[in-house]
């Protein structure tokens, strides 16, 4: 599961770097939320900024596994995992 960003497609990201082979081999979809379509508006618990946000329904729906990488940004210095959690969002 990953989705677009700014500058990067999430279908072209799969393809460029070697991911779709490792989800050929284990029978894993690649699903960019990007194009899913379906949101649905969650509560966010304890938030202090966010109370509420549009999240993909499969994502409100299931199971996440959040895998980041660390790596920098221009915004907020590093993302950690929060791309993971918020791409795809509205």
């Amino acid at each position: 599961m990953e989705s677009d960003a700014t500058g990067t497609r999430a279908d072209e990201a799969y393809r460029a770097t070697g991911m779709w082979e490792v989800c050929e081999r284990y029978g894993v979809p690649f699903i960019n939320l990007s194009k899913l379509g379906g949101q649905v508006e969650v509560e966010v618990r304890d938030g202090r900024t966010l109370r509420r946000v549009k999240v993909a329904k499969l994502v409100a729906e299931g199971f996440v596994v959040s895998a980041a990488k660390m790596k920098t940004h221009f915004d907020i210095v590093v993302t950690l995992s929060l791309k993971n959690m918020l791409e795809g969002t509205a």
